[in-house]
């Protein structure tokens, strides 16, 4: 262990955010110098080759040839914090100096954003010390704070009537937030035209006007496909298909509907439903039986309530397809497969425009593995292969749904397209895989003639731009089947190189999630296929308050597969518009429920260094053994790194963050060095938190007496905001 982590180790209190303050930006050497000259009696030291080469040293100035600030620019609300950094080129000597045109920075670049009334501009600026001549500038926009409504029962709090953006800024650090949105209140869908009542909603559609209301009987069924094809109706005149139970007896607009309100009381393995109707289960909903043969069709302005579709027994199903569909609200339904029967798809989003899934409950989305099994990938909702050029595809809403599906949950991608589906958002769903399907545990139901289902992930990018994914609950996820069990996965895929110039993953923001019983928490992969095809790109990433607990929890299927928590990966041979890039990871707490820990990132990418603007702060770690390991492969950055700084240093581009963590026995791993600012505490997670609990749905405040309380850049405490995330994910269960 060097003497520059002891002393870290060792530091707490008024010294130690006095060392964190000196370290804020790893180009400012003289200063990092001097103050390791004051704590020499901690034994800290500065190797030669790095000290500050000054004019009474004796040697000349290299002539310094150009400097860079990162970010070179962003979008911050009025009290906000950002740390930006400097790299200084070809000189001896990177001393700098900082200056705002609002707001105020600090001598080692930590910049606050004033208050403003309205939207205005700061201009940050970094000099060379030595050259002042020498500068670059940042353009920061600075926007009035917003106030946001709690998550619980408000789907809308983003989006006002009329489809009007609300988001609280443009961007979530370094990603752009969606765009456009879908106001799905029912005040903003009106069916003001006649009423027409019956069983059979094709052929009422058949009769309707735009503007028109469709009552189907209670509890009766017809087994057909759906056919609602365009009426060229607008905004003001939705179609309502819904079941004639009254409002009253169905769960509040904003309230998720449970299959006891379609006559079932309970689901094998699934949560006990939140709601039901008084006195238990009844069928107030309209089933609606699609065929195997031939395709559904969903045209225009509809809106769905009440309804339950349901798999036609018999061979795979491949959901309710959505093709040139737009405007299409799914509110308070049950879409589902059955047991044993394998159902690729729930809802099909490709080629559609406008389109949300609220307030439902989806399951019962697998594919089954071996001999007995058709396909291989299994999805509630999916969408971003898109055949339909010159037509936008996108503004999707996802918000307050039960999500069950085998091989993701949620995918977007994974097959050719001629563009990329954007502006997605993706709220308050409890993404969850009943234990009855885990080999692993007591509960396995012996899958298929005792093969399991195929799983893999919770929710997957391969195709998708402008994406908020914020407040939601993952439970359950498992290894084995071509994947390391990791709950999210982002990243592009050109599949088998069917779309390398248009599949794309950018500017995705994760934000006050919770992740439970995992293998993996996340993976960030730019990777190629196994033809070495590679999607176009893969950047503009912001993950924060994020926690994640009940890693490699005790029933999980092969844990062994994915033994480090997070994944940032460039596959070697990546073309330059497909390398990893503009990566914010801020207060994340990563838990660990295994005895032996690996560590918590893997890392992959092509050398030189060439992984830019990678972010990694204030967040909660459990170093395990090796703490940062190599994801493998020829031609990979990490391969030829021993210590985790020489990892970071080998596959991230300077400048790079990585600062103000807390590293759980981040001082007794192999080859213990890291970036300088960071608490490499020699502790137990068990000492670390409030209530560990063995690792599962514990209280991940910081104990009182952790050095991470009060010592993130912002000073706030080190690692999730807990209280935030469980405000977002209260009441999903």
């Amino acid at each position: 262990m060097s003497s520059e982590l002891r002393c870290s180790a060792k530091s707490s209190g008024t010294n130690f955010s006095r060392i964190i303050d000196s370290y804020r930006t790893v180009a400012f050497i003289f200063l990092l110098a001097l103050v390791m000259g004051l704590n020499a009696s901690c034994g800290m030291s500065v190797p030669a080759a790095n000290a500050s080469t000054g004019p009474n040293q004796g040697s000349p100035l290299t002539p310094i040839s150009s400097i860079a600030i990162f970010p070179p620019g962003t979008t911050l609300a009025a009290g906000d914090t950002l740390q930006f950094t400097a790299s200084v080129n070809d000189a001896s000597s990177t001393a700098v100096t900082w200056s705002a045109s609002a707001g105020s920075v600090s001598a080692g670049g930590f910049f606050t954003a004033p208050s403003v009334a309205t939207e205005e501009q700061a201009l940050v600026t970094v000099s060379s010390s030595v050259d002042p001549s020498k500068t670059a500038v940042a353009k920061v926009s600075i926007i009035p704070p917003v106030s946001i409504p709690p998550l619980l029962n408000n789907e809308n709090r983003f989006c006002a009537a009329g489809n009007v953006p609300q988001y609280p800024s443009k961007m979530d650090g370094p990603a752009h937030l969606p765009t456009s949105c879908y106001y799905t209140g029912l005040d903003g869908t009106p069916s003001p035209g006649k009423t027409w009542a019956g069983k059979d909603p094709n052929a009422l559609y058949a009769q309707a006007q735009c503007g028109d209301v469709i009552l189907l009987t209670a509890g009766q069924s017809i087994t057909e496909n759906p056919n609602f094809p365009h009426k060229n109706c607008d905004d003001g005149h939705y179609i309502t298909i819904r079941t004639s139970t009254p409002d009253a007896q169905l769960p509040a607009e904003g309230t998720r509907i449970s299959p006891c309100f379609f006559g079932t009381a309970s689901l094998p393995g699934r949560p006990t439903f939140p709601n039901c109707p008084p006195g238990g289960s009844q069928n107030l909903g309209f089933k609606i039986v699609p065929t195997l043969a031939g395709t559904p069709v969903f045209g225009d302005h509809l809106r769905f309530i009440g309804i339950e579709f349901a798999k036609p027994a018999g061979k795979i199903w491949y959901g309710l397809g959505l093709t040139a569909s737009d405007h299409i609200i799914f509110d308070r339904v049950w879409i589902h497969g059955n047991p044993l029967e394998e159902t690729s798809r729930g809802v099909r989003l490709d080629d559609a425009r406008y389109v949300a899934v609220i307030n439902s409950y989806l399951n019962e989305f697998h594919c089954n593995s071996g001999p007995v099994g058709s396909c291989t990938d299994a999805h509630a909702i999916a969408g971003g292969s898109n055949q339909q050029t010159g037509v936008y595809h996108g503004t999707f809403k996802i918000y307050g749904n039960f999500l069950e599906g085998s091989g993701e949950s949620i995918l977007f991608g994974g097959a050719p397209s001629v563009d990329t589906s954007c502006d997605i958002d993706i709220e308050g769903n409890f993404f969850f895989l009943p234990l009855t399907w885990d080999p692993a545990d007591p509960t396995y139901d012996g899958g298929v003639n005792g093969h399991p289902y195929i799983v893999k992930n919770h929710f997957e990018l391969k195709n998708a731009c402008r994406v908020l994914f914020r407040g939601n609950r993952l439970m359950n996820v498992w290894a084995g089947f071509s994947q390391t069990g990791a709950s999210i996965v982002i990243g592009p895929a050109s599949q088998h190189g069917s779309c390398p110039l248009t599949c794309q993953v950018h500017d995705v923001t994760l934000a006050y999630n919770y992740v439970s019983n995992a293998v993996q928490a996340l993976q960030i992969e730019n990777g190629g296929n196994g033809d070495g095809w590679y999607g176009y790109e893969g950047k503009n990433y912001s993950v924060h308050d994020l926690i994640a607990d009940g890693l490699d929890f005790p029933t999980v299927y092969k844990p062994g597969d994915g033994p480090f928590k997070v994944g940032i990966d460039t596959g070697p041979t990546a073309p330059p518009s497909d390398i990893v890039a503009n990566v914010d990871i801020n207060h994340i707490t990563l838990v660990e429920q295994a005895a032996t820990v690996a560590g918590f990132l893997s890392m992959m990418g092509p050398t030189p260094a060439a992984e830019a603007g990678i972010v990694w702060k204030n967040s909660v770690l459990p170093a395990g053994k090796y703490a940062v390991f190599s994801s493998g492969g020829s031609g990979n950055c990490a391969n030829v790194a021993v210590s985790p700084k020489d990892k970071f240093d080998a596959c991230w581009s300077s400048p790079y963050i990585f600062s103000h963590n807390l590293i759980l026995g981040g001082d007794a791993i192999h080859y213990d060095v890291w970036p300088a600012g960071n608490i490499t505490y020699a502790t137990s997670q068990a000492a670390t938190y409030v209530n560990f609990n063995g690792g599962s749905l514990g209280d991940y405040h910081l104990a009182s007496n952790s050095p991470g309380k009060g010592a993130a850049d912002d000073g706030t405490d080190i690692g999730a905001n807990v209280d935030a995330v469980m405000r977002e994910i209260a009441g999903i269960r």
